[in-house]
């Protein structure tokens, strides 16, 4: 059984505590999990791990190496830059591990078709995912029908070049949680129309480049939040309801995955930060986890599954 530090002990009584007073199935999930955790080893983590690079200092050396980690651990992907993406290539040529890139990143700030350009000339490059910004403009004006279309403008481009998944990145931190669930009702809408691609709903890109925003909408916490990921689920479980009414109801768990997984990403830095992020996805209740369905964005690959 995997050693587990004193904090995320604590931390995990608590949930614990909280779930056996409001009765019910939401106790019987949590005590679950309980159990479920002390018998994953940090090692059972790294299908689930995009070991990422997105500095702009990174050079071919830094890539190449990120890239024998992933190959060596057995990561699901690399995730670099799109002129980092022929670097990863050739490292990782013949094994399970994809590469990963990013369009519209770190803003989203920039037109659909520039992000579609992106997407088609890094699949061209050889990388097999593409984790793409959302305008978060027009969320937070509510033009809804315009931000539907710039995540559909560029599963486009990754379908028709031959991409396998996309990942559609959120940065919740900026948004209310009313918005994160509109959001991520675009996210599985699109989806629809690409049953060749595998969508992802991402949290964010775990870069802090506007503390101001942050600051604004979310407070000191950034990054991947548990109650972002809570949200996401709740609208995944209910889309997967929707699609599913001759089945009855589906509870959070692999029918709500059915359209899409989740990432999470942006300060993930231990194998504990890992679980409670996995928690927070619904995770507890799926006897195997897969990168088709679960993700985790971090830098800190190594050091959370050698832990």
């Amino acid at each position: 059984m995997t050693e587990l530090s004193p904090r995320f002990i604590d931390e995990l009584l608590k949930r614990v505590y909280a779930a056996a007073d409001s009765l019910g199935d939401k106790a019987d999930q949590t005590l679950v999990w309980l159990l479920y955790v002390g018998s994953v080893k940090p090692h059972h983590l790294a299908p689930l791990i995009d070991h990422t690079n997105l500095m702009p200092t990174a050079t071919k050396a830094d890539i190449e190496k990120l890239s024998r980690e992933a190959g060596e651990y057995n990561f699901a992907s690399v995730c670099v830059l799109p002129p980092a993406v022929p670097y990863a290539v050739p490292v990782l040529s013949g094994s399970s591990v994809a590469v990963c890139t990013v369009v519209g990143f770190p803003l989203g700030a920039t037109y659909a078709s520039v992000k579609a350009y992106e997407a088609r000339a890094a699949i061209e490059a050889g990388a097999q995912e593409v984790d793409m910004v959302i305008n978060h403009a027009l969320l937070k004006q509510h033009e809804i029908s315009a931000l539907r279309d710039d995540i559909a403008t560029v599963a486009d481009a990754v379908s028709s070049s031959g991409g396998k998944v996309l990942k559609v990145i959120l940065d919740a931190a900026y948004h209310t949680p009313e918005q994160v669930a509109v959001a991520t009702q675009q996210v599985l809408d699109v989806s629809l129309a690409y049953p060749a691609v595998r969508f992802f709903t991402k949290t964010s890109t775990g870069m802090e480049l506007d503390k101001i925003l942050v600051s604004k909408y979310s407070g000191p916490q950034k990054g991947a939040r548990e109650e972002d990921l809570r949200t996401i689920v709740g609208v995944h479980s209910h889309f997967a309801n929707e699609h599913h009414d001759d089945e009855g109801h589906v509870s959070q768990g692999l029918y709500s995955l059915e359209f899409a997984g989740i990432k999470a990403s942006g300060g993930i830095r231990t194998y504990e930060d890992a679980l409670f992020m996995l928690y927070a996805m619904g995770a507890r209740l799926d006897p195997c986890l897969q990168s088709k369905d679960y993700r985790l964005g971090t830098s800190a690959g190594v050091s959370i599954v050698k832990k």
